[in-house]
């Protein structure tokens, strides 16, 4: 599939939860050269003489902002106890929950920072070659 780009593109990546067991659904938006350049920054803290890794905030603020929803039934929410309600982020949806990225940001923040891993750092090179020069040529 080629990759599509424009303002109305829907970008969709698949994670994989540890903690349901169950393939999650996330769309995102591609997140723009800026919060690329601030994203880099926010990585680190200095300090006078002392560098700190503000890897995991970083991860946590970047990808929240990229976040624009997630899969019809990849979540449920607790409207009772031990009673659970399908939410939705469509606001055309009957069951959209408009408080759903707070939720997720509250109590699911390892799946926002998993985005954002790979959104801002998971590129990979496929078929990168190294010359192998013989000497006595």
């Amino acid at each position: 599939m080629p990759c599509r780009i424009g303002p109305h593109v829907k970008n969709e990546i698949k994670v994989e939860d540890p903690v349901s067991g169950s393939v999650l659904t996330f769309y995102y938006r591609i997140p723009n050269s800026e919060e690329r350049r601030a994203y880099m920054s926010a990585i680190w803290e200095r300090e006078k003489d002392t560098i700190r890794s503000r890897l995991t905030e970083a991860r946590f603020e970047f990808g929240l902002k990229i976040l624009e929803g997630f899969g019809v039934g990849d979540f449920e929410k607790e409207v009772a106890q031990g009673q659970f309600s399908s939410i939705s982020s469509d606001p055309k949806d009957p069951l959209f929950d408009p408080g759903w990225k707070d939720l997720i940001a509250k109590e699911r923040p390892d799946l926002i920072e998993a985005l954002a891993a790979h959104i801002f750092e998971g590129v990979r090179v496929r078929g990168a070659q190294t010359e192998i020069f013989d000497e006595k040529n």
